[in-house]
């Protein structure tokens, strides 16, 4: 996240459970989900659904102390999004033992000229990508030229 964001925004990832785990106890964790199963099953009753366990835990993301879902800006999100979806990658790669392929649909568009550059310098060649932009004005010479470029007219393919 700090290198698309050029090392001015600091990003804080929290995960926030359901069910509030005031210990590292399995005994203690599974009695805290069974007292709070019981105290919501009316209301799952009459919902149809649960409403308790690990599928309603949270994540919260704060960029400088700031809540990124209700005051990050589009350009921040978006910047957030690409950084799990690295992070993702870098995760895969590590339990495969090979990079997986990276889509990217049109995602540039959505990015100032800055967090534009620091995505392509942080993508590199590191992994087999395939980007869909509508024009190729966002991209440096050095990156154009060392990619293959196709093109869509017509639904016909052209290089």
């Amino acid at each position: 996240h700090q290198a698309i964001s050029g090392q001015t925004e600091q990003l804080r990832v929290d995960y926030q459970p359901n069910v509030p785990l005031d210990s590292d106890d399995p005994v203690a964790i599974q009695g805290a989900f069974l007292a709070k199963i019981q105290q919501r099953a009316i209301a799952e009753q009459h919902q149809h659904t649960s409403l308790v366990g690990p599928h309603r835990d949270d994540i919260a993301f704060t960029i400088n102390d700031t809540p990124a879902r209700q005051y990050g800006s589009q350009g921040q999100q978006r910047t957030l999004v690409l950084a799990l979806k690295l992070a993702e990658l870098k995760l895969i790669e590590s339990v495969v033992g090979e990079p997986p392929l990276l889509l990217l649909d049109d995602v540039l568009a959505e990015l100032d000229l800055n967090r534009q550059n620091q995505l392509l310098d942080a993508i590199q060649d590191r992994f087999q990508t395939l980007i869909t932009t509508t024009h190729l004005g966002s991209f440096d010479a050095q990156w154009l030229k060392a990619s293959q470029v196709l093109t869509v007219q017509a639904g016909q393919i052209t290089t």
